[in-house]
């Protein structure tokens, strides 16, 4: 297959692939979230606590807009904001147990769909698999926060 056509084939099928992963598990409990909401309980999900600015950074976002989605997850039930007791200043932002309840879930979810690949695949490929995915990521400017 000539370049050309593997990199138009790729083009139409990244969306799909990124419609399944950002598609929430059946029966998840929660409403269905924004694509910056999701973006959000996936950076808290991966990082663990974080303050309002390593949450910002870590999604390449402002603070104000940073302080609203946390606002907006916070009515929602998902995040809970504390005091750092190092800090008192400082507020840490953390999933609810429903929120990292639903995040177990997605993350099972994608599990399962890249095993799913992987299945289809001779076990040699598999190393090439995870390389290409490296390749794309940095060529997309992927941050390893996301």
């Amino acid at each position: 297959m000539q370049d050309i056509a593997i990199i138009e084939e790729a083009i139409e099928i990244l969306p799909r692939i990124g419609r399944a992963f950002a598609a929430s598990p059946p029966g998840g409990g929660l409403s269905p979230l924004s694509r910056a909401q999701s973006r959000a309980v996936t950076q808290l999900y991966h990082s663990g606590d974080l303050t309002i600015g390593e949450f910002a950074a870590g999604l390449g976002i402002g603070m104000p807009a940073a302080s609203e989605l946390i606002d907006r997850l916070a009515e929602q039930g998902l995040v809970s904001r504390t005091t750092d007791p190092a800090d008192r200043r400082r507020a840490i932002v953390s999933l609810t147990p429903a929120a990292l309840d639903h995040a177990h879930q997605i993350h099972d979810q994608r599990r399962a769909q890249v095993r799913a690949a992987l299945d289809q695949l001779e076990p040699e490929e598999h190393a090439i698999f995870l390389k290409a995915l490296r390749a794309l990521a940095a060529a997309a400017g992927a941050s390893e926060s996301t």
